[in-house]
């Protein structure tokens, strides 16, 4: 059984944390840098507002992108679509790409839907997305491991 290793776990959560910075620095400074002193919830009053914020996101993260995680995993690209945030990932070094073993195996691990991850899956669920990461592997073989908005709707229940 294919195990996700700890380090690309770690590279996930780290992903997700610029994410959640780059969203709070959002939430709370304007166009020119000053802080606006607004709670999370009156920003984000509507899907335009949720959208903006989301494709703002998206945008910081493509700004690094291609980003070596470690030694077998490379962000390659990060999108919003109409259901889900996309991270989309180029691995090296594995033995399986199985959606099934992979999110179980990432569920599992005790540094994934954490304080940090928590936050940007209550933004994602918020305006109606899942999460979804798309692996392809050096024989460009792909798999995709997706979290529903119900499903992250269950990781931050089970957060509290």
């Amino acid at each position: 059984m294919w195990k996700i290793k700890k380090a690309n776990i770690v590279a996930i959560i780290v992903i997700v944390i610029i994410l959640v910075n780059v969203w709070l620095y959002m939430l709370h400074h304007n166009k020119d840098g000053a802080i606006v002193p607004k709670a999370p919830e009156e920003v984000l009053v509507n899907k335009e507002d949720g959208d903006s914020v989301l494709k703002i996101l998206e945008k910081e993260v493509n700004e690094v992108c291609p980003h070596q995680v470690n030694d077998s995993l490379t962000l390659v690209h990060f999108k919003i679509d109409d259901d889900y945030g996309v991270y989309q990932y180029e691995m090296t070094n594995i033995n399986t790409l199985d959606s099934n073993i992979m999110k179980a195996d990432l569920l599992n691990s005790e540094n994934f839907a954490g304080g940090q991850e928590i936050l940007f899956f209550k933004l994602m669920v918020e305006n109606n997305r899942g999460v979804c990461y798309e692996y392809k592997d050096a024989a460009n073989k792909e798999t995709r491991v997706v979290f529903t908005k119900n499903e992250l709707n269950e990781i931050i229940k089970r957060s509290k």
